[in-house]
Formats: structure tokens, sequence, C-alpha cells
């Protein structure tokens, strides 16, 4: 099951591995039992991916790489 969220701590408690995508690439992942959201969002390139972000006017847009529709979310 693949769970998207900006809610971090949502995430760490329901799944078991965190992958950050970064332009559309997995910039890295941090395992959710034992990796910390410090580490996950530490700017400076440390044990973890981070999250640093580039100004928006820096971002080109790329071929489509996914598309979903009719997606119908289960109530938890």
């Amino acid at each position: 099951m693949v769970f998207i969220s900006h809610k971090l701590s949502e995430v760490f408690e329901i799944t078991d591995r965190v992958a950050v995508l970064r332009d559309g690439r997995n910039a890295g992942e941090v395992d959710a039992k034992t990796g910390t959201i410090e580490e996950l969002i530490k700017p400076d390139g440390g044990p973890g991916p981070g999250l640093s972000r580039r100004p928006r006017g820096q971002r080109q847009a790329g071929p489509e790489m996914l598309r979903v529709e009719a997606l119908v979310a289960r109530p938890w």
C-alpha cells in the first residue's frame, strides 16, 4: 500500500518505511520504526534524505509519471 501525506507524524505511525520523493525522484528512505522525523527533514543532508527545498522558479516540469483516476478512500 502507498500512503501519501505531508503529516509526518501520521506517516511514521502507520508505515514501515518512508520514502522521500523530490522532483519526482526517490531522494532516500527512512525506516519508520527506527528512524525519526528529524532525520527525515534534516536540511543539511545528514542521516536520512532531508527535505531541503529549491525555489519554485528553478523547477521544470518533466514527463507525466503517474496518473490516478477514480481514487476512492476507505474510511479509517
